[in-house]
């Protein structure tokens, strides 16, 4: 997800691309993996997410 982060799988954390909030689902289709450090960075500044395989749900535009 982020350019020159080696952190194994293990190490991540499921995040959600249609956030929770917002009622996106916890299935696999809507969680990226993310480093505990990336993903505290994506709550804090703002950052969005998209899916971009074009089989997978995506958020209506407002």
């Amino acid at each position: 997800m982020f350019p020159g982060c080696d952190a194994p799988p293990g190490w991540c954390d499921a995040h959600h691309v249609i956030e929770y909030a917002d009622d996106g689902q916890t299935v696999i289709v809507n969680l990226v993996l993310l480093c505990r450090h990336h993903h505290g960075i994506v709550h804090r500044t703002g950052w969005t997410m998209h899916l971009n395989h074009p089989k997978l749900p995506t958020r209506p535009a407002a």
